[in-house]
């Protein structure tokens, strides 16, 4: 796939209730296409169980990406071994043809709720 997608900003992003980002993971693509192996993560360290986190992807693309969607396979990997798979899709333009989001010029950002209080079940190294 012929990546237009400028950046990625996976955030895989853990928000304690407040809006600072406790963890964000950035990735900018390279132009010529994502691979579909490629990995765009990180690890974290989680040491609250007991409050709700919200988990948010952020993506900004240019104005040339051909599709008005993109569907990313979501895996995560828990400190006592446990794995689990979720799939989004995020919607980047309407059905006119309209980007979403938020940008001047070429670039468009938008950030999408993956997951709403969330409570992890252990402490620990978690993957995503």
């Amino acid at each position: 796939m012929r990546s237009l997608i400028w950046s990625v900003l996976i955030a895989a992003v853990l928000v304690s209730c407040q809006p600072p980002a406790e963890h964000a993971f950035v990735r900018e693509l390279p132009a010529e296409g994502w691979p579909a192996k490629m990995r765009v993560g990180g690890d974290f360290e989680v040491s609250d169980t007991l409050n709700p986190h919200h988990f948010f992807i952020t993506l900004r693309n240019t104005n040339d990406y051909p599709y008005s969607n993109l569907f990313l396979f979501v895996h995560t990997h828990f400190p006592n071994g446990r794995k689990s798979r979720d799939t989004i899709e995020c919607v980047l333009a309407d059905r006119r043809g309209e980007w979403t989001g938020r940008g001047i010029g070429q670039i468009r950002s938008n950030r999408f709720l993956f997951r709403d209080e969330v409570w992890f079940p252990v402490a620990g190294t978690y993957t995503f």
